[in-house]
Parts: C-alpha cells; structure tokens; sequence
C-alpha cells in the first residue's frame, strides 16, 4: 500500500497515488499495475450504506488522511501507520474476530497485535483501530490546534521523532510520523495534554516494544509519541526535491479542512 499521501506513481492517472492493491496478474508488490485509490474504495463503499469495518492487512494505511477520506464509508479501521510483518495477520487466530457479533473491530485490532507480542514472534507491529464517528468532531478541535501553528510545522526538526519511514531520495515515500510525537512537540503541556484526551476518543493502539522496518531494521516504538495514526507534515525540505508530497497532501480532505487559515 502507498498509505495517504505518497505518489507511487507519480503523473500516470491511470494509477493510484493514495492508494492499496497492485493488480498486475503476478501478486508481486514491485511490478507495475493498477491500484485502488481510497476515494474510490470510500464512494463505492458509501454507495452501497458502509460496512461496520475496514481491515487494511497492508503497510502505512493508519493515518488521520485516511481516516477522513473514509469517514462516511465505514464503522471503524483497523490498520498499521507503518510497515506491518511480511506475513501480515495470522488469519488462523484472526478469523474468529472479523465474524463475531456486534462491534469486533477492537478485538480484532487486540487479535492482529497478540499475535506479535508473544515471546517467539520475529517481527513487531504497531496496529490501531479508528473509530471513524469521532473523525468529524476531531477535525474541527484539531482546525483550532493547527490554526497559526502551519509554520512551526514545516520548519520542525522530525529527527527525534517517531517516524515509521524516513524519507530519503532513494525512496518513493516521504516520513511517515506518528501524530502523537509531532504533537507532542508542538505543543505546551496544557494544550498537549487537552489534545492526548481528544486523540484518545479516535484511537486505540497496541504496540510491541520495536517493529522491523524495511530501511531501518528493528527500531524502537518510542510509547509516549505512539498513538497509532500517522499524519504527514509537509516539510520544507520536500520542496528541494522532485516529488509531489507538498501537492498530493493539499489536496487532501484533511488538508484542506484543518491547514487553510
């Protein structure tokens, strides 16, 4: 998956930029093929009434851009802001968890996670579930949090934050940071810890104590910066280089309810 704001590939319409899914007939991630864009998943979904959840077995699709687009399209998500093992959910465990009765999306989330943190596991995760009807009411709190602070934002130092892909030019993806440790740093402790309450009502999140990273090896889940959904910053330093970050991010539902003035 290319999670919310990536462009993968990049200036071909014929596919996706935000997206999940390569259809080329060979189920190789690295070949070329058509994607699923998420505005599409989300009006095909909403045409049809919803569906109670949303389990993305796929890498970086836990993010608040995500989360809006898919607002009215689903109950809940269950999904990873980083990387998630090679083999994915252990289905044999999980299976009992997507068809139980009522709401399951928090015990299937719970489920996905025990798998990884038994003793012999060779991986890590970092697994939240997103309760979508608390999306609204958070996009406006955080349209307040935001106001004035834009600038702050693109200029911050990210280096010690918890980030689950580091951008470099020799990767298609920018930095994928946890929202709570880029909060946590833009914000005084009042204010920090009134947003640490609002964030709580959206998310819940399981993590292992580190998870392996495609460029980085295993790395550690710093847990105070860990809530479990990304949120892209559109750094400066994106504009030195021959991507369309910047661009892809304001066109964004959640980009342009809580970024503009």
């Amino acid at each position: 998956a290319t999670g919310g704001i990536p462009s993968f590939f990049s200036g071909d319409k014929e596919k996706a930029s935000r997206a999940f899914g390569v259809d080329n007939g060979g189920n190789r991630y690295y070949d070329n093929g058509n994607q699923m864009e998420i505005a599409d998943l989300a009006a095909m979904l909403e045409a049809k009434g919803g569906v109670d959840y949303i389990l993305f077995d796929a890498c970086f699709m836990q993010s608040v851009e995500i989360a809006v687009e898919l607002t009215n399209a689903t109950k809940a998500i269950i999904a990873s802001p980083a990387e998630v093992p090679s083999p994915g959910a252990n289905y044999q465990t999980l299976v009992n968890a997507l068809f139980a009765d009522g709401e399951c999306a928090d015990s299937i989330c719970k489920t996905y996670y025990e798998e990884y943190s038994r003793p012999y596991s060779d991986y890590g995760v970092v697994v939240s579930r997103v309760k979508t009807s608390a999306i609204p009411a958070f996009v406006d709190y955080m349209r307040t949090v935001l106001h004035g602070r834009q600038e702050q934002l693109v200029n911050m130092d990210i280096s010690d934050r918890l980030n689950y892909f580091r951008f470099s030019t020799q990767y298609i993806y920018p930095d994928i940071c946890d929202m709570q440790g880029i909060m946590a740093k833009l914000l005084d402790e009042e204010a920090y810890n009134q947003w640490l309450e609002e964030v709580q009502k959206v998310v819940l999140c399981y993590s292992t104590d580190t998870w392996c990273s495609f460029n980085g090896g295993y790395r550690e889940v710093i847990k105070d910066q860990c809530s479990g959904m990304s949120m892209f910053v559109p750094l400066k330093q994106y504009d030195n280089f021959t991507n369309t970050f910047n661009r892809d991010f304001l066109a964004t539902k959640w980009a342009q309810a809580v970024w503009g003035d």
